[in-house]
């Protein structure tokens, strides 16, 4: 989860675009990134459930999982 936040653009990004999708090929832009690092980036936020990937046609999508990140915030709430 650590590392998922580190990267902080593709988070973002997303945050900006609010809950609609946004492309690989934008976020990349977006982000500065090289290829690698950005797939790397959103492998990351995949797996800690931040993001949500679709794919249409050749294309992949990225979109904030709500449900995952209200939770998220909701146990760092009780935390601290």
């Amino acid at each position: 989860m650590k590392r998922a936040f580190a990267g902080g653009g593709d988070v973002r990004t997303a945050r900006q675009r609010g809950s609609k999708s946004i492309s690989y090929s934008d976020i990349q832009q977006r982000v500065g990134l090289g290829q690698s690092t950005t797939s790397q980036y959103l492998a990351m936020l995949r797996q800690a459930g931040l993001v949500v990937a679709t794919r249409r046609g050749k294309w992949t999508y990225y979109r904030r999982d709500e449900a995952n990140i209200a939770r998220l915030l909701e146990t760092l709430r009780d935390v601290f």
